[in-house]
């Protein structure tokens, strides 16, 4: 079942890239040549949508929680290793083909159900990067609509095994979820195409450690690799 997931979100991803693909090719044609320095003078907001695939700890399916040899608890989860991803960011323009990207990013990773004697709780694995990166672009003085960059920086990973539905009498279920956070680095780099002066499309890798310093549903390690595809709207700037 997990492997069929997969397939699906790689699916699902490639005819993204095929979508996208196609867009270039029709709106190409209506472009002009302030199309690709427009992408240096302008700054940028934009979306992405792709997979984010699993690099870290593989996650336990059902686990018993014994004590004196009696079990006292139990979690079951469906954590996928290809998960699809969103991530919405803005770029300030600082110097020639240079920008501070800031994102935020989100992924849900499975659900997971906690019980015991008193109380079940079933909800979801939820992790949010917020990330701030230098981004440059290496070929800007030649003036391509076509532009590769890449992007280096850190910041904040938030994991949290959120709650929707508790039985429990005494907590609402937002207060029962547990989380972590782990402040670490993040590489990218990716391709622009320009499509006039104001849109372009992205492609983006990204590579992101993320190492808690305490388990989050018995697992420490969610290292991932993002790649996703999206259109930036580009304004204002410098002139």
């Amino acid at each position: 079942m997990e492997s069929q997931r997969c397939s699906v979100v790689k699916r699902v991803s490639l005819t993204l890239i095929w979508v996208l693909l196609l867009v270039v090719s029709s709106l190409a044609q209506n472009s002009d040549e302030e199309t690709s320095s427009s992408l240096f003078k302008k700054y940028q907001v934009g979306a992405r949508i792709g997979s984010w695939i699993n690099l870290g700890d593989t996650a336990y399916t059902n686990v018993l929680f014994i004590d004196d040899g009696n079990v006292v608890g139990e979690m079951e989860t469906s954590i996928n290793n290809v998960n699809f991803y969103f991530e919405g960011y803005f770029a300030y323009n600082i110097f020639a083909g240079g920008y501070a990207e800031f994102s935020v990013g989100v992924v849900n990773r499975g659900s997971v159900t906690v019980g015991d004697f008193f109380s079940t709780d079933i909800g979801n694995l939820i992790l949010y990067p917020f990330l701030l990166q230098l981004k440059y672009y290496p070929f800007s003085a030649l003036g391509s609509r076509i532009q590769p960059y890449v992007a280096a920086g850190g910041g904040l990973y938030y994991g949290r095994q959120s709650i929707q539905f508790t039985t429990s009498l005494f907590d609402e279920a937002f207060y029962r979820g547990e989380s972590q956070t782990d402040l670490n680095f993040v590489l990218s780099g990716g391709v622009d195409y320009g499509l006039n002066e104001h849109l372009a499309l992205d492609l983006n890798i990204k590579y992101m450690p993320v190492s808690f310093s305490d388990s989050l549903i018995l697992m420490s390690d969610y290292d991932a690799l993002a790649i996703t595809v999206g259109i930036k709207y580009l304004y204002g700037g410098k002139k």
